[in-house]
């Protein structure tokens, strides 16, 4: 079973590889992060606060405020 790994030699004793391990961890992260940019959906922005329950999409707080809403 593959599951798409490398193998590098290296060795912290004497260094020899450890540049090459690192370098291409790097760039792996970033062209990960890269596709994954680029399938996210688009967000909306400045949604802030905003809640949506089951199609309920404006909150008032004193709404379940002894039975009564805004002003009651």
């Amino acid at each position: 079973m593959s599951v798409g790994s490398q193998h590098f030699g290296s060795s912290a004793k004497t260094g020899a590889g450890v540049n090459e391990v690192f370098r291409v961890l790097a760039e792996r992260i970033i062209e990960h992060s890269r596709n994954k940019t680029a399938e996210a959906p688009k967000k909306r922005m400045n949604q802030r606060g905003a809640l949506n329950v089951n199609g309920l999409t404006d909150f008032d707080p004193s709404a379940n405020m002894f039975g009564g809403g805004a002003g009651g």
